[in-house]
This record gives structure tokens, sequence and C-alpha cells, in this order.
């Protein structure tokens, strides 16, 4: 489905992404996890095309879309959320998602209102749905990003840190809602330092460090890895081993 080859990207000395490969299936659901400024969010928005790498390839589907703008990419099936909610403060619930059915998707008429209807469902927010966006709550407007989101009917959903600021309740909630989104087929890669909630609903975790793949591999095997106790833990390699023991 997705193919990442070699990926670079750099910000005059520093180099954020860092010979990054990554394959991903149809359906499948990866975890990312990394240390702030480790180059998670920068790696999203290279796939997204919000940012052109200085290296590599990224294929969707077995073509090259390195350079393809934005707006194609999502058009193709490639959605997004954003760590810091961005909500359009002029508009309803509804409203929003509509706009992200008929710009994102390139939806009309009808099917744009049905999907725009069904997003909000998806996530939740069926009562919110003519609410102002400035009057959302943290958690809606986490919602509000997964919405705008769907509505693109994306076939890959790339989700940043949306169980960020959220109780362990609020991220119960979440979980149920993204099940749902699992369920309808869409696969989706998910940055998130709650791990908790990534290992209980991930098939898969990724850990990138300073702008490199780490480790790859089954939740429970990742987690065990003596650097990646290295990496969350602070500990030398002699007392992350002996931690993964």
């Amino acid at each position: 489905m997705l193919a990442i080859e070699g990926l670079g990207k750099r910000y005059g000395r520093l180099q954020v992404i860092d010979d990054f490969t990554l394959a991903l299936g149809e359906r499948e659901v990866v975890g990312i996890i990394g240390p702030n400024g480790a180059g998670k969010t920068t790696l999203f928005s290279l796939i997204a095309g919000q940012i052109a790498p200085d290296a590599g390839r990224i294929a969707w589907r077995g073509h090259d879309i390195t350079t393809m703008p934005p707006e194609r990419r999502c058009a193709a099936g490639i959605g997004r959320t954003f760590q810091v909610p961005r909500p359009f403060h002029g508009m309803s619930v509804f409203e929003t998602a509509l706009v992200a059915a008929r710009f994102g998707a390139g939806m009309r008429g009808r099917e744009a209102l049905d999907c725009a209807a069904d997003a909000i469902e998806q996530s939740g927010l069926a009562a919110r749905r003519d609410t102002p966006c400035a009057e959302l709550t943290l958690l809606d407007r986490k919602r509000l990003e997964l919405t705008r989101a769907l509505a693109t009917r994306p076939q890959l959903l790339l989700l940043d840190e949306i169980g960020g600021g959220l109780t362990d309740r609020e991220i119960d909630a979440l979980l149920q809602i993204l099940a749902g989104v699992r369920a309808r087929g869409v696969a989706i890669v998910w940055i998130e330092h709650i791990v908790r909630a990534l290992t209980a609903f991930v098939e898969r975790l990724v850990v990138i460090d300073a702008g490199r793949k780490l480790a790859d591999g089954a939740p429970a095997e990742v987690m065990a890895d003596p650097r990646v106790h290295a990496i969350y833990m602070g500990l030398d390699a002699a007392e992350a081993t002996d931690a993964a023991a």
C-alpha cells in the first residue's frame, strides 16, 4: 500500500529524517513512538505532502508520489490529523466535515452531505453537529480532527498524537472510535506518547530516534528492546539490557 524508501529531510545542519524506510500493507495498523524531536511529525508531513523530502522516495499503491502535492495525495486516499487541532472557528462541526468531503475528497451534492454526516457519526460528534468549532472542548477538538480526516474517505489514516491531553477515560472512548474506523478496512499509522493506548490497539510498533528507525516489530518485542528502554528510561546499554530481561 505505502512504501517509503531511504527518506531524508534536513533543516540546515539538522538531519530530521535520516534514511528512513517503511512498508505498510492493506488494513495494517502501525504505531510510531519516539522521544520529542525524533522526527515523527515531520515524517507524517512528508507522507502527506506538506513538505518535500531531500532524499528518498514515497510510493502509494505502486505509484511514485514523492513530488505529488498534498491535495492530490488526500484525494488519492491519504488522510491525516494534526497534533495541535486546527478548527475552522467560523464554522460548525458539520460545515467543517462538509468542507473536507467537498475539497478533500472531491465529492458533490448528496454524496458530500452523506459523507460529512457519516464522519461525524464515526467520530462521536453527532450530538455536536451544529456546534461552532470555537466552542468545542479539547476532547471534541481532537474528535473534530478525526472527523475532518474521515470525511476525506481515507484508505490510510495518519493520526498525530490524537490522544494527547486526554484522560484515561477519554482515551478508552477514543480507542473504541478507532476500532470502528479500523473495522471499515482503513489502514492506520498512529504517532502517540501514550504507549499503553498504542500497545492495546496496534499490531506493529515502530520506534524513531533522531530521524532513524530504531525498531520495528510486534509491540511486546519492541517494548522489550534494550535500545527502546535506553531512549525512554535514560539507561545505559548494560542497564537497559538488565531492565529488559
